[in-house]
C-alpha cells in the first residue's frame, strides 16, 4: 500500500515530468545545432544510395552545384561530373561501396578523389570528395560523401606552372617587355637588353613611351592601344628606339593577359627580326617616311624634299615657299568627340591639302593637327613670289572652310597660316621650320 501511494505521489511525478520535458528540450536543441552545422557547415554533404543517387543534402552542398534541393534529390550524382571524370568516380564509388565501419577504425578507408563538376549554371567546380560507406540494413548501405571546393587552389597551381613555364619562355626567345595596362614597365629580358641597350635598371617602373621612336606620332600609337584593349592582341612592323636613340625596325606582336576578374592584368611585348619580306619591307619604308593616318609625307621625308628644293632654288635663282598650317580648335574636337571624330578630320584636311598644290609640291604632316606645305618654282621675284605663295595660302583657307562630315553634325573647319620665303639664303630647315610656326601663332 505504501508502495502505491509512493507510485502515486504528486510531487515525484511533477519532477519527473518536469525532467523528461528538460530532457526533451534538450534533445530538441542539441538536434537543431545539429541541423545547423550540417546545412551552413563550409563542406557540402551529400547521401547517396548504392547506386549513386542523391538521397539527401545539406545547403551547402545546394549552394555549391547552383541547384535547388528538388533538383537535386532522386538525380545521380554523376549527372554533374564532366564526361571524363565519370569513369573515375564510377570506379572510385565501387570501392567505397566495399569498404564498412571496420574498415574505417582500422584506417583502411578509401582514399579521396579530384573530380571536375558542373554546376546546373554551367560553370565549372573542381571539388576534393571524401566517402563513407555506412551500413543501413544487413543487405542495403548509403555513402556520406563530403565535396570540399577546391577550385582556387587548383587555379593557383595552375597559374604557379604558367608562371614557371613563362619565367623559362621568357628568358629564352626573342627580346621581351612586360608592362601594367597603365603602361609601366614591370620586366625586360636579357635579350631584350642585348637587342637595345636598355636595362632594367633603365626601364623598369619607367612609362613605355620611354621607347617610342619619331616615326610614329600619337595618332599612331592611340590606334595600336585601341586595337589591343579590344582584341587582344595585335602584331605588325614597328619603330623602336636604342638606347643611344638611333631607331629600329622590328616585328612587334603584343598580347594582352586577362586577370580572373576579365581586366587586363598586364601586357607582354616581344620583338622579332623581319627578314626578306617584300610586303613588310614595304610597310617598313611606309613607316619610315609616311604619316600613318594620312599617308602624307612625314616629318623625315620633308626634311629630305625641303633640302632638295633649297638646293634647287640655289641652283636656279627661284623662289620657294613653306607654308606651316595649324588646325583651329583641334583639342577642344578631340576631347569632346573623341580621337577617331579627330583622325577623321585630319584624313580630310590632307586630301584636300592635296587638291590645292601642284603635282610638284609637297604636303606633309609634322604632327598633331599641323601640316607643312612646300611650294616650288616659284617667281625669281622676291615680291611676285609672295604674291604667288598668298594665292595658295587663299586657296587652301578656304577649302578647309567647307563644311566636313564627321559622321554626325557638319563641322566647320578653320586654320591659322604661317608664310615663309626661301631662295638661295640657305636657312638651316629647322630655322625655316620655326619662323614659319612662330608666324602661324602670329596670325591667330
Amino acid at each position: 500500500m505504501q508502495q502505491v501511494e509512493r507510485l502515486l505521489c504528486p510531487n515525484e511525478l511533477e519532477k519527473q515530468n518536469a525532467h523528461l520535458r528538460q530532457t526533451q528540450i534538450e534533445l530538441e536543441a542539441q538536434l537543431d545545432r545539429y541541423l545547423d552545422l550540417y546545412e551552413m557547415a563550409p563542406i557540402g554533404y551529400l547521401t547517396l544510395s548504392q547506386d549513386g543517387v542523391i538521397e539527401q543534402a545539406n545547403l551547402t552542398a545546394d549552394a555549391m552545384l547552383k541547384s535547388s534541393r528538388s533538383d537535386l534529390l532522386n538525380r545521380p550524382f554523376s549527372a554533374w561530373i564532366i564526361g571524363p571524370d565519370r569513369d573515375r568516380w564510377q570506379h572510385y564509388l565501387q570501392q567505397v561501396l566495399q569498404q564498412d565501419e571496420r574498415n574505417l577504425l582500422q584506417g583502411d578507408a578509401a582514399d579521396n578523389i579530384e573530380l571536375e563538376l558542373m554546376r546546373s549554371d554551367g560553370t565549372p567546380l573542381i571539388v576534393r570528395i571524401d566517402a563513407l560507406c555506412l551500413k543501413t540494413t544487413v543487405a542495403d548501405s548509403v555513402v556520406r560523401i563530403a565535396l570540399t571546393d577546391i577550385s582556387a587552389r587548383k587555379q593557383a597551381e595552375a597559374t604557379a606552372a604558367d608562371l614557371r613555364a613563362s619565367a623559362l619562355d621568357f628568358e629564352s626567345r626573342e627580346p621581351m617587355i612586360v608592362s601594367d595596362p597603365a603602361g609601366k614597365v614591370l620586366r625586360i629580358n636579357a635579350a631584350f637588353t642585348r637587342r637595345t641597350g636598355y636595362t632594367p635598371q633603365d626601364l623598369v617602373g619607367q612609362h613605355v613611351s620611354l621607347l617610342q621612336s619619331p616615326h610614329h606620332d600619337e595618332s599612331y600609337y592611340q590606334r595600336l592601344y585601341g586595337a589591343l584593349t579590344e582584341h587582344g592582341h595585335w602584331q605588325g612592323s614597328f619603330w623602336g628606339r636604342y638606347k643611344d636613340d638611333n631607331s629600329y625596325a622590328e616585328w612587334l606582336m603584343l598580347t594582352a593577359v586577362y586577370a580572373p576578374d576579365g581586366s587586363i592584368d598586364h601586357f607582354v611585348a616581344s620583338f622579332s627580326e623581319i627578314k626578306d619580306n617584300r610586303e613588310v619591307d614595304a610597310d617598313i619604308h611606309r613607316m619610315a617616311y609616311f604619316d600613318p593616318l594620312t599617308m602624307l609625307p612625314n616629318r623625315r621625308l620633308l626634311y629630305d624634299r625641303l633640302g632638295q628644293v633649297l638646293a634647287s632654288c640655289s641652283r636656279s635663282g627661284e623662289y620657294g615657299a613653306l607654308l606651316f598650317l595649324d588646325l583651329d580648335n583641334f583639342k577642344s574636337l578631340n576631347d569632346s568627340h573623341g580621337h577617331d571624330v579627330g583622325d577623321l578630320l585630319l584624313s580630310i584636311v590632307a586630301r584636300r591639302l592635296e587638291v590645292c598644290i601642284r603635282r610638284e609640291n609637297t604636303v606633309a604632316r609634322l604632327g598633331g593637327d599641323e601640316f607643312v606645305v612646300v611650294l616650288e618654282s616659284l617667281s625669281p621675284d622676291g615680291n611676285h613670289a609672295a604674291q604667288q605663295a598668298g594665292q595658295v595660302a587663299d586657296k587652301i583657307l578656304a577649302t578647309l572652310r567647307q563644311p566636313c562630315d564627321l559622321e554626325g553634325p557638319e563641322y566647320a573647319c578653320s586654320a591659322s597660316l604661317g608664310i615663309v620665303l626661301f631662295n638661295s639664303d640657305q636657312r638651316p630647315i629647322k630655322q625655316l621650320l620655326k619662323q614659319a610656326d612662330s608666324r602661324t601663332r602670329a596670325a591667330r
